[in-house]
């Protein structure tokens, strides 16, 4: 395992960790749920905006990645705690498993950005891109390969909606 490996499970964990003890302040798990919805939704969205505004405005992409993330965590991190608020969306006795559990899924996604912005900046001569593939935990996290191989599974099977 190389060090991008360590450094993306102790993200995944670490956030886990932090959204189960968030989950049980908060008093239920829809804050841990709506904070990792936004997060995937603002990679999504960061990601997809990124190049066009960075050519309109005139400067790096990766640089455009960053900031268009940043901005739409803190807002997806308003939005969830205004949402959860309105909701107080809890299962009891499961909200730590999924605090847990959405904390993971966040992980994860904090992690892809995290490697991706490493990679980007480094280009394509970078030393992380190509020890990805002795990386077995990174690479999962930067190409999704399961989730991948899943929907590809799904959609064998008429699945195409999950």
């Amino acid at each position: 395992m190389k060090w991008f490996d360590w450094m993306s499970l102790a993200i995944v964990l670490g956030t886990a960790l932090i959204q189960k003890i968030r989950t049980s302040k908060a008093g239920g798990m829809g804050l841990a749920f709506f904070e990792m919805g936004g997060l995937i939704v603002s990679a999504i969205a960061a990601n997809a905006l990124a190049m066009p505004l960075a050519q309109a405005i005139g400067i790096r992409h990766l640089v455009m990645l960053i900031v268009l993330f940043v901005l739409f965590v803190i807002l997806t991190f308003v939005f969830s705690r205004w949402l959860f608020n309105l909701t107080e969306w809890s299962f009891h006795s499961l909200d730590d498993f999924f605090g847990f559990l959405w904390g993971l899924g966040a992980g994860l996604v904090i992690a892809h950005m995290v490697l991706r912005v490493i990679i980007e900046s480094q280009g394509s001569n970078g030393m992380v891109l190509p020890d990805l593939a002795d990386a077995p935990i990174a690479r999962e996290i930067y190409y999704f390969k399961t989730w991948n191989a899943l929907r590809s599974l799904y959609s064998r099977f008429g699945m195409d909606g999950i």
